[in-house]
C-alpha cells in the first residue's frame, strides 16, 4: 500500500522556501508514495512549476476570512461568516491580536482535511504547523523551519505548535541551534538541506538569452526587498562603486515592502542608469548566467539557496560574512565574504573586478564542487519507518 504524504503551505509566491518546496516535490517521485499539497491559496507564479505527480487539493474559501475585505464578506457571506469577520475585526482593532493567530481561530469553525495521512508536513514556519496539528488526520506531524530564530521572534503560539509536533525539520545547523536555544529538544530536530537540482538549473539558464553590454560590469542580486536581505546596503554599495569610476549594471530580482522607497533612493542620486529592479522572475537563471558577479548582502539567512544556484552556474560570488554563508563559501577560494557595510562589499566586488586570476581560481574551484543533493529526500523517507 502506498504511503500517503501531505504538504501544507500558504501559496506559491516567489520566495526561497517555495522554490525549495518545488524542488523537494520534484524529487519525491516514487511509486510507493502518494503526495498531496494543500495551499491556503492557489496563487503565485511557482504554481505552474508544480510537478504533475503532485495532487493539488481544493482551496478552502474560509482560510483567509479574517483578512478578507469586510464589505465583500457582508455582501457575499452567510450569517456565520459575517459574524466571524466582524469578531476578527474587533479582536484585531481592540485587542491587537496577530493576524496569523486570528486566522487560526477561524479554522475552529470549519472541518479539516478528511483524508488520513502517514505524514503531514507544515512546510513553512508559522501557521502551517498549526494547521497540520489541528486540521489534518496524520500518524506523524512534521514542521519545516527555514529561518534562524536568533534573528526572528518566536511567538508563543508558534512555540506551542513546535512542541506539539512529532518532529521538526530545519534547513541548516544554524536553524536547528536557534530552536534548541528556545527550548526545543535537539533529538526532535532533523536537518534536511534544501534540495538542489543542478541539471534543472543549468537547463533553465539556457532557456532565454539575456542581452548584456560587454562594456559594463554585470552584477546580480536575487531576494525579497526587505531589511533582512540587506538591500539598503546594496544601494549604498552600488553608489560607492559608481563614485569609484566603475560602469556597473546591477539587476535586482525580487519584490517586497521596500521596493518603492528603494526606487526613490536610487532616483535621488540618479542611479537609474546603474540599477534595475526586475521584480519577480519565474526563471531567474538566465540572469545568473549573464552576470559577471553575484552579490548577496543578507543580514540573516536560514540557508543561502541563491548562493548555491550561483555556484552551480559557476559565478563568482560576493556575500555578507554571516555564519550560514561561511558554511557555503570559503572566502578567497570559491567566493568572497565581506562585512555588511558599503565599504567592505564594494571593496570585495572591486577585488573581483580587478583580479582576473582570483576569478579564474574561484570558477575552477566551483567546477570541482558537487552541488547536487537530491539524496537529501531520503531523510524524509526515514519518517515513514
Amino acid at each position: 500500500m502506498k504511503k500517503k504524504l501531505l504538504f501544507v503551505a500558504e501559496n506559491m509566491n516567489m520566495n526561497g522556501a517555495n522554490k525549495s518546496l518545488i524542488n523537494l516535490l520534484t524529487a519525491l517521485k516514487s511509486p510507493e508514495i502518494e503526495v498531496d499539497l494543500f495551499l491556503y491559496s492557489h496563487t503565485g507564479p511557482l504554481l505552474e512549476l508544480l510537478p504533475e505527480h503532485i495532487h493539488l487539493l481544493d482551496e478552502n474559501k474560509y482560510m483567509f476570512l479574517s483578512e478578507t475585505d469586510l464589505k465583500t464578506v457582508m455582501r457575499e457571506g452567510n450569517i456565520v461568516t459575517r459574524w466571524l469577520r466582524v469578531k476578527c475585526l474587533a479582536q484585531k482593532k481592540i485587542f491587537k491580536q496577530d493576524t496569523k493567530l486570528l486566522r487560526q481561530k477561524i479554522w475552529n469553525y470549519f472541518e479539516g482535511l478528511p483524508k488520513e495521512y502517514d505524514l503531514a508536513v507544515g512546510y513553512c514556519e508559522g501557521s502551517s504547523h498549526s494547521f497540520v496539528l489541528k486540521k489534518t488526520i496524520a500518524k506523524k506531524t512534521i514542521g519545516w523551519v527555514h529561518i534562524d530564530y536568533q534573528n526572528h521572534k518566536l511567538e508563543d503560539w508558534e512555540e506551542k505548535s513546535l512542541k506539539q509536533l512529532d518532529a521538526i525539520v530545519t534547513v541548516s545547523e544554524k536553524c536547528k541551534n536557534s530552536l534548541v536555544e528556545k527550548g526545543i529538544p535537539a533529538g526532535k530536530i532533523k536537518i534536511i538541506y534544501n534540495i538542489i537540482l543542478p541539471n534543472v538549473i543549468k537547463k533553465l539558464s539556457d532557456e532565454q538569452k539575456i542581452e548584456k553590454d560587454r562594456k559594463k560590469i554585470e552584477l546580480l542580486t536575487v531576494g525579497r526587498l526587505v531589511p533582512d536581505k540587506g538591500i539598503d546596503i546594496l544601494l549604498l554599495t552600488a553608489k560607492r562603486l559608481v563614485q569609484l569610476g566603475y560602469d556597473i549594471s546591477w539587476k535586482i530580482i525580487g519584490e517586497g515592502v521596500r521596493k518603492k522607497s528603494l526606487e526613490e533612493s536610487i532616483e535621488q542620486w540618479n542611479g537609474n542608469r546603474y540599477m534595475t529592479f526586475l521584480g519577480n522572475r519565474i526563471n531567474p537563471y538566465p540572469y545568473f548566467q549573464a552576470c559577471d558577479i553575484y552579490v548577496q548582502p543578507s543580514r540573516t539567512e536560514g540557508w543561502g539557496l541563491a548562493i548555491t544556484e550561483a555556484k552551480i552556474l559557476g559565478k563568482p560570488i560576493v556575500a555578507s560574512d554571516i555564519e550560514v554563508f561561511r558554511k557555503q563559501i570559503r572566502s578567497g577560494e570559491n567566493g568572497v565574504l565581506a562585512e555588511i557595510t558599503p565599504e567592505a562589499m564594494s571593496a570585495a566586488i572591486e577585488k573581483l573586478i580587478r583580479n582576473q586570476e582570483l576569478v579564474n581560481l574561484i570558477k575552477n574551484n566551483l567546477r570541482q564542487e558537487q552541488l547536487g543533493n537530491e539524496k537529501e529526500v531520503e531523510k524524509l523517507y526515514e519518517f515513514f519507518e
